[in-house]
């Protein structure tokens, strides 16, 4: 028998006729206490589901009875979201929320107070997003790097610097262990202690140090220097018009008293005794032959006067020889072997040492001279000795002259006070009534010599 549809305009309806309860209702839904689906049971589109009750996001959940319940997400145990080797999971209510990716474990660790991260982090797109904001920033930046990159610029650290470099590759450099405090740095000065660097507005930079003021200040058109400026490379002064001052205040060490400053024409300067150089004294050296008395010299003297012959250690008088040019001719031959030494005395364009070159000094007791001193030499009362200079110099001279003529009576002694005198280690001793003389030193093996006899 065919099966036909069961119509009704207005529902149906069950139970007594005292408890009439409308299960299918005319426009379709069905009300009902209990009902029991014993095969499947299709709802339709989940749209068309309502379940009354629960909360926002809330979900239906089980007693394993068949009972249903809303309860929370993340109510009860574990909850754990996974696509693949990726998850999220928050192991225990209220606790951590771990994220792992591409099978790497906890890449972050989310906890109510810290966000731990394993990987590096950045920033999806160049020069765009902000770490913080203007009202809302970090509290203090850790880092075990030694490079802040800012632009073109950096910040970096070694194991004792601090270094600040510009996209220009300047460098500011704080190293050390001293301390510089707000308060040091006031307007455009710094300081540390008692020293300090200030700079006026468009105007000078002064440097004090150790409590003394303005030690250097550097203006718009040169440095000022009050105080001992200790230089250890070269100057070279560049300027029309160097001004060193009055000569008072100028020191050169060196030289001896008297002796004067000497180019070379290279710029380079030495001590030298007034009208030469270091180059005035020419010595040269033949060895006789028994036959022959005259010799060509390398220089042409003055004058005879300008000339000392040593023959085998002895002095020769000047009347024992002529000058003409550059020849020397001896009255005789020296021996065959004979060590001859011709001293050649050029003073340069300035002459000989006239008398404002020397300091006269009168000598009536023992003396100890100095160079480049002239001594007048009283004999009328006794004996006395005149020392020559302990450490003298290429080209020092000492001039002995008797004042009163009475050194046959009361004789000169010349001490040579440790050198030697005409190339002998032995005083000189002046007998000879009006002597005048003046002994120049040459070197440590002919100590003072002989010249102006």
């Amino acid at each position: 028998m065919a099966k036909k549809p069961f119509i009704s305009v207005d529902g149906i309806t069950v139970g007594e006729a005292n408890a009439l309860v409308n299960v299918i209702l005319a426009n379709g839904d069905i009300t009902t206490s209990n009902i029991t689906v014993s095969n499947n049971a299709n709802l339709g589109n989940v749209g068309n589901v309502i379940i009354t009750g629960g909360t926002a996001g809330y979900v239906l959940s089980t007693n394993g009875s068949g009972n249903l319940n809303w309860v929370a997400q993340s109510g009860g145990g574990s909850s754990n979201i996974s696509n693949g080797n990726s998850n999220v999971n928050i192991a225990t209510a209220n606790g951590n929320v771990t994220i792992s990716v591409a099978g790497t474990s906890n890449v972050v660790n989310v906890t109510g107070s810290n966000l731990f991260v394993t990987a590096n982090i950045i920033p999806a797109a160049n020069i765009t997003y902000d770490l913080g904001t203007s009202t809302n920033r970090f509290k203090d930046l850790y880092l075990s790097g030694n490079t802040i990159n800012l632009g073109n610029s950096n910040l970096s650290a070694n194991g004792t610097q601090l270094i600040l470099t510009n996209p220009l590759g300047g460098e500011f450099i704080v190293g050390g262990t001293g301390i510089i405090n707000s308060a040091d740095l006031t307007g455009y000065s710094i300081a540390n202690g008692n020293s300090n660097v200030s700079i006026v507005a468009n105007g000078n930079i002064a440097i004090s140090s150790a409590g003394n003021a303005n030690i250097l200040i550097v203006t718009g058109t040169g440095a000022n220097i009050n105080g001992t400026a200790n230089i250890t490379g070269n100057v070279t002064l560049s300027g029309a018009n160097v001004s060193l001052g009055a000569v008072g205040n100028l020191k050169i060490t060196g030289g001896s008293n008297g002796y004067v400053l000497s180019t070379d024409g290279s710029g380079n300067l030495s001590w030298v005794t007034q009208g030469g150089s270091n180059s005035n004294i020419i010595v040269d050296a033949f060895t006789g032959n028994g036959v022959q008395t005259v010799f060509t010299l390398s220089t042409t003297p003055t004058s005879e006067d300008f000339t000392i012959i040593n023959i085998d250690g002895v002095s020769q008088l000047h009347s024992a020889y002529t000058v003409a040019n550059a020849n020397v001719t001896l009255s005789s031959a020296p021996v065959s072997g004979a060590a001859i030494e011709v001293m050649t005395f050029n003073l340069g364009g300035g002459g000989s040492n006239a008398s404002s070159g020397y300091t006269y000094v009168e000598a009536t007791g023992n003396t100890s001279a100095v160079a480049n001193t002239k001594y007048i030499v009283n004999t009328n009362t006794s004996n006395l000795t005149i020392t020559l200079p302990s450490s003298p110099s290429f080209g020092d001279e000492v001039g002995i002259i008797d004042g009163t003529g009475n050194a046959s009576v009361h004789a000169i002694t010349v001490g040579r006070n440790g050198g030697n005198i005409q190339g002998a280690a032995s005083n000189m001793t002046v007998t000879t009534d009006r002597s005048a003389f003046t002994l120049v030193y040459y070197n440590a093996s002919q100590g003072w010599v002989l010249t102006n006899v």
